[in-house]
C-alpha cells in the first residue's frame, strides 16, 4: 500500500465533503438572510442530497466507460464551488442551481475517489478504503466548524472563503487539487499503458 496516495486521496474526500457537512449549519443562516421558511430550506438540502446521492451510479457507469483520472479533482472543485456561490446569491432558485452543482460535485468525486484508493492500496484495500472513509467523515466533523467561523466573521459570503481555502489557506490546502491530479493521472498511467507514466516534475 502506497500511504502516501492513500493519504492525498483522503484529504480529497475531506475536501469533498465538508460541503456537505456545512451546508445543514448553513441552512439557518440562508433562512434568515432570504426569509425562507421549514419547507423551502428543506428544499434546499433535498436539492444538494439527491445531485449528492442518486447519481452517483450515473458518474460511477461514465468512470468505468471513460477511465479519466480529472473526474476526482474536477468533483472536489465543483463541490466547492457551489457552497461557495450559495452565499453571494439573492434568489432560492439561484441558491438551488449552486446546491445541486455542489451535490454534483460529490456525485462525480467518490466513484473514481473509491476506485484510486482501491488501486493504489495494493493488496491491502480494507486498510486503505477505511483511510479513505476516514477523509470523508472528517470532512462532514470539519466542515460544520468552518462554515460557522466563516460566517461569523464574513456574513453569509465566508461561504466563498470556505471554498477558496483549500486553494487560498495553508500550503497544503493549497497544494491539495493538483496533488489529487497528479496522483490520480499517475495511478492511471501505472495501470494503463495508453499514458506514459507521470510525477511532479513531469506536469510542471
Amino acid at each position: 500500500m502506497d500511504i502516501r496516495k492513500v493519504l492525498v486521496i483522503s484529504l480529497g474526500h475531506l475536501s469533498c465533503d465538508i460541503n456537505g457537512g456545512a451546508l445543514p449549519t448553513l441552512l439557518p443562516y440562508l433562512a434568515a438572510m432570504h426569509n425562507f421558511d421549514y419547507q423551502t430550506a428543506g428544499g434546499l438540502m433535498f436539492a444538494y442530497s439527491v445531485a449528492s446521492s442518486i447519481v452517483q451510479p450515473v458518474f460511477g457507469l461514465l468512470s468505468d466507460k471513460v477511465r479519466t483520472p480529472i473526474f476526482a479533482p474536477l468533483g472536489v472543485l465543483l463541490a466547492g464551488l457551489g457552497i461557495g456561490l450559495c452565499g453571494l446569491l439573492d434568489s432560492y432558485a439561484a441558491i438551488f442551481a449552486a446546491l445541486v452543482l455542489s451535490g454534483i460535485g460529490g456525485a462525480l468525486f467518490h466513484p473514481e475517489g473509491a476506485r484510486y484508493a482501491n488501486r493504489v492500496s495494493a493488496g491491502r484495500q480494507g486498510t486503505g478504503l477505511s483511510i479513505f472513509s476516514v477523509g470523508g467523515n472528517s470532512g462532514f466533523v470539519a466542515g460544520p466548524l468552518l462554515v460557522t467561523g466563516a460566517t461569523y466573521l464574513f456574513g453569509l459570503r465566508g461561504t466563498l472563503a470556505l471554498a477558496a481555502g483549500e486553494y487560498a489557506g495553508a500550503p497544503l490546502e493549497r497544494a491539495l487539487p493538483f496533488a489529487l491530479a497528479v496522483e490520480c493521472v499517475h495511478a492511471y498511467s501505472l495501470i494503463h499503458d495508453d499514458l506514459p507514466a507521470m510525477d511532479n516534475d513531469t506536469l510542471r
